[in-house]
């Protein structure tokens, strides 16, 4: 089997994901934030390998069909986990409250979907519907158009919480905060690769006749925004329960405007 640029980096993602999520987990687990990125790189690495079985479909299949999907609905979580990273980044005092969990509603709403349409089946019904069913590929097709319209929606609020935090720091002090150009730099690099995402699978779908790479675009794109938070991680005071109780973790504290 030929290994291609695109196989490259989804190994590289998912590595560098597997260690960064151990060391937050081991290291890191005493800040709030840090376990909600913990699980936010968890979700990532399930969504990134149920992606990549597709990649590896002439070899899976039929034997292995029942890999197929099993991660798909944790995709639905995903974006919602790195909008909740942020918020508490943003204040040391955030938590997770019983309405938060309102975000997670797409997440079982699609795995309620997939238990009764795909689950519940046997391996030749599962291949059946992987393979020719155009009721259940379009079905697919209408829960990763609404993912796209979700990750577009989280990314506007995460960049309107940015802003507005921004916005009450200056109010109070002209003291630029010690990490401002790193989650800037993390909150675009984010959005570009999803726009880069989206556009592939649009062009994906549309059966348009242009070649634009936008998988491996995208996955090159994601690998820098991993690359910039492990960076700060492994570099800076992150970890350092002590200074997350003083506030110096990334920024001033909500509480403290």
């Amino acid at each position: 089997m030929p290994i291609s640029p695109l196989i490259i980096v989804t190994i590289l993602m998912i590595f560098i994901l597997l260690f960064f999520t151990a060391f937050l987990f081991y290291k890191g687990r005493h800040i709030y934030s840090n376990v909600i990125l913990g699980l936010y790189l968890a979700s990532q690495i399930i969504g990134i390998i149920n992606g990549s079985l597709y990649l590896f479909k002439d070899y899976l299949l039929p034997d292995y069909v029942h890999l197929f999907y099993v991660g798909y609905p944790v995709v639905f979580s995903w974006v919602a986990l790195y909008y909740l990273f942020i918020c508490s980044l943003l204040d040391t005092r955030f938590r997770i409250k019983s309405y938060i969990w309102l975000h997670f509603l797409p997440f079982i709403i699609v795995l309620f979907l997939l238990t009764s349409q795909f689950y519940l089946f046997g391996s030749e019904e599962k291949l059946r519907l992987i393979e020719n069913s155009s009721d259940f590929n379009k079905l697919i097709r209408v829960l990763d158009i609404i993912f796209s319209f979700q990750v577009i929606a989280y990314n506007i609020a995460v960049i309107v919480k940015y802003n507005s935090y921004r916005k009450r720091v200056k109010e109070i002090t002209n003291i630029k905060p010690e990490y401002d150009t790193w989650i800037r730099i993390a909150i675009f690099t984010f959005l570009i690769a999803c726009i880069i995402t989206i556009l592939g699978k649009s062009f994906l779908y549309l059966e348009l006749p242009v070649k634009f790479k936008g998988f491996l675009i995208s996955d090159l794109a994601f690998l820098f925004f991993y690359s910039i938070l492990f960076f700060f991680f492994t570099t800076s005071s992150a970890l350092d329960p002590t200074d997350a109780r003083k506030g110096n973790y990334w920024y001033f504290t909500l509480s403290s405007l």
